[in-house]
């Protein structure tokens, strides 16, 4: 999908084709928390995303991590995660 987000100048530099545009960053996994960060299985897809999306022009407002999904479901604290995330989008 990069080729879509991404072109080339005459000068074959990266050019965005995005620019200005806003995105939140989402990022679940089902290794528990406290490994998930250590062993960068979710912060490693962020980090990862977030160069992409900088480098395609968009402007990042929010990541929204969630570990241990396996276990658990959604709470509300996600949930109020989210809605802070989509209203700084909007």
């Amino acid at each position: 999908m990069v080729y879509a987000m991404m072109g080339e100048n005459p000068r074959g530099l990266p050019q965005p084709l995005h620019k200005g545009k806003r995105a939140i960053v989402l990022s679940t996994c089902t290794t528990p928390y406290p490994f998930n960060i250590l062993f960068n299985q979710s912060r490693g897809t962020v980090k990862a995303l977030k160069e992409i999306l900088k480098w395609s022009g968009f402007r990042i407002k929010a990541v929204v991590e969630r570990g241990g999904t396996k276990e658990k479901s959604v709470g509300p604290k996600d949930l109020v995660r989210c809605r802070k995330a989509i209203q700084k989008v909007l």
